[in-house]
């Protein structure tokens, strides 16, 4: 039953027997030990192979990794080790593939301690917090069920952050990557074909597509099955985007985003979430044509500044360069002055050549934007 049909028991299973693998009682991480080394011999035995504990125990550390602020890396570190003497010393497996397994296992579990390790470094610091997370979630790229787990951590800490656009792009790209897999595995003419149906919101969800050979058949080596890789799954993802994008004020993209779930919902007549979609598509509808006129970035999230840096200690290649600078909507106009003086900048309200023409290259959609902000110059 473990390993044959619910796949969500054995991660939940997993996801508890490591938690219990860090406790800070010396019996509690024996048997815990000795259970998660059971449950990967049990597996292997009814398979040769014991490649779904195996993933269900690496996402399961990733989610913990992420997530939870109290597990002890030392006490995890020595429980692993101890499941790993298990499998040196099991004689009746001894000329087996599994010590083997066991060891690139425990080899992969050392290496995700070791990106949690530089994670607590950057506790303090969200912004590099995050591109660490990015960069671990980039590593296991041709690992999709590892990639997705990752992709929602960077989710959640935006979301904590109140950053929902950016929390919402990290949800487009866990959709994208359901979907490429989904595309893969069934062949349903409603649900999107792949990570290429996600262009208009993004560009970068194409980074998604399946390419590698590793990978190119998930029902084989028990991959993408658990509960996010379903249909529901996809949706789930997609109205938790748009609120996100909603939320922040990407108005236009919770559009792109409902062009994807209507056909689904259409599909499994559910007009009950057909209702509940054009009600919050003819909000966001509402907002766009209400909007405030001024200098916008996308849906009117940020304000733009161009900065200018004076200054004979700085490299001469340096200070010519204007930098334009984007702060969010709701410090713009006389707030976002107010910042730009507390960091010793001195303002003008001339916008200069190159501020226009950063603002007509990150237009969306042909929206106007209106030169009626600042030039400010920082001086060093």
């Amino acid at each position: 039953m473990l390993f044959e049909e619910d796949t969500e028991l054995c991660a939940d299973l997993c996801l508890r027997l490591l938690r219990h693998c860090s406790s800070s009682v010396g019996a509690v991480r024996s048997h815990a030990s000795a259970s998660l080394y059971l449950l990967m011999r049990q597996n292997f035995e009814i398979g040769n192979n014991f490649a779904r504990v195996k993933m269900q125990v690496t996402m399961s550390l990733s989610s913990l990794v992420g997530t939870s602020q109290n597990f002890n890396e030392e006490h995890l570190r020595r429980s692993l080790k101890t499941i790993l003497t298990y499998a040196e010393d099991d004689l009746e497996l001894r000329d087996s593939p599994f010590p083997e397994q066991v060891q690139d296992l425990v080899f992969n579990l050392h290496m995700i301690l070791t990106d949690t390790v530089k994670m607590k470094e950057h506790q303090e610091d969200p912004e590099m917090l995050i591109d660490l997370m990015y960069r671990i979630a980039k590593g296991y790229q041709n690992s999709p069920d590892l990639r997705l787990t990752w992709l929602q951590n960077m989710a959640g800490k935006h979301s904590e952050r109140g950053n929902h656009a950016e929390a919402a792009h990290c949800l487009v790209h866990s959709a994208a990557l359901v979907a490429e897999y989904l595309n893969m595995l069934e062949d349903c003419r409603y649900l999107p074909i792949g990570c290429v149906t996600f262009q208009n919101i993004s560009s970068n969800v194409l980074e998604e597509s399946a390419v590698s050979d590793d990978i190119l058949s998930p029902e084989e080596e028990g991959i993408c099955a658990g509960k996010y890789f379903t249909e529901t799954g996809l949706i789930g993802m997609l109205e938790q985007a748009a609120a996100s994008f909603n939320m922040g004020a990407m108005y236009e993209a919770v559009n792109e985003v409902y062009k994807i779930l209507l056909p689904i919902h259409e599909a499994n007549r559910d007009f009950k979430k057909l209702a509940t979609v054009h009600g919050k598509l003819q909000d966001a509808f509402n907002k766009i044509n209400n909007q405030s006129s001024g200098w916008e970035v996308g849906p009117s999230v940020f304000v733009l500044f161009s900065v200018s840096f004076l200054s004979v200690r700085l490299p001469p290649d340096v200070c010519p360069l204007a930098r334009i600078l984007a702060l969010p909507r709701g410090v713009g106009g006389r707030g976002g002055v107010t910042v730009l003086h507390c960091l010793g900048v001195r303002v003008s309200t001339s916008p200069p050549q190159e501020m226009r023409e950063c603002a007509e290259e990150i237009n969306y959609k042909g929206r106007s934007p209106r030169p009626s902000h600042v030039l400010a110059q920082l001086d060093i």
